[in-house]
């Protein structure tokens, strides 16, 4: 059984076809060294949590119980839209 063999294109974006520029430059992580580097270190400042979501967490788990409690629906559907 033969594989098709796969064309290597150079990394020189001028010698690339269109396709392939196109795909390149919606790459989601950059390319350089440099610029992956604050990439990732933006994307930890992003997914770490910060205060506002302790308090919304804390705001949300409080209207839940009372609403629980009280067998109240507005509380339970308030609650779960800040949880959100």
């Amino acid at each position: 059984m033969n594989f098709p063999t796969t064309e290597k294109y150079p990394n020189d974006p001028s010698k690339m076809p269109p396709a392939r520029r196109r795909r390149a430059q919606r790459l989601l992580v950059p390319l350089s060294g440099d610029e992956r580097a604050s990439f990732l270190d933006m994307l930890v400042h992003r997914a770490s949590p910060s205060f506002d979501f302790f308090l919304l967490s804390l705001t949300a788990s409080f209207l839940l119980s009372i609403g629980l409690l009280l067998d109240t629906p507005a509380f339970l559907i308030l609650g779960a839209s800040l949880a959100l």
